[in-house]
């Protein structure tokens, strides 16, 4: 596990957490489902504990999410208020499909594949 401050490893689906003031990074990775979701659930729910007003949600290496992992990026949009911006990066295209079809794209932005760079974040 990293430490959250530092943006170090962490268990499970969340591969990293870079806390800057009001502004969190969270880089994914793997299958997102009902039975890895609490790692990601409580890193999200960090970042919004400490006052970050923008997270960032990298996930170029996320190769599967269902349900549980779509309602953890709803909860999270829900607790960051008016003033609150969630971005989704890199999503594959299964994930953006998802994202489409639950009207999560909508309300999140949506930054295509292959316009940030993973390694970068």
């Amino acid at each position: 596990m990293r430490d959250k401050e530092t943006g170090t490893e962490v268990d499970g689906v969340v591969r990293r957490v870079d806390l800057d003031g009001s502004y969190a990074t969270v880089v994914l990775g793997g299958e997102v489902d009902i039975a890895t979701v609490r790692p990601l659930r409580e890193a999200l729910s960090s970042c919004v504990d400490a006052g970050c007003k923008e997270i960032i949600v990298e996930m170029g290496a996320v190769t599967f999410l269902d349900s549980a992992g779509l309602a953890s990026l709803a909860q999270t949009f829900n607790a960051l208020g008016s003033g609150g911006v969630m971005t989704i990066s890199n999503p594959s295209s299964t994930v953006r499909r998802l994202l489409d079809l639950s009207g999560m794209s909508k309300v999140l932005t949506v930054v295509p594949r292959g316009t940030l760079d993973p390694h970068a974040l």
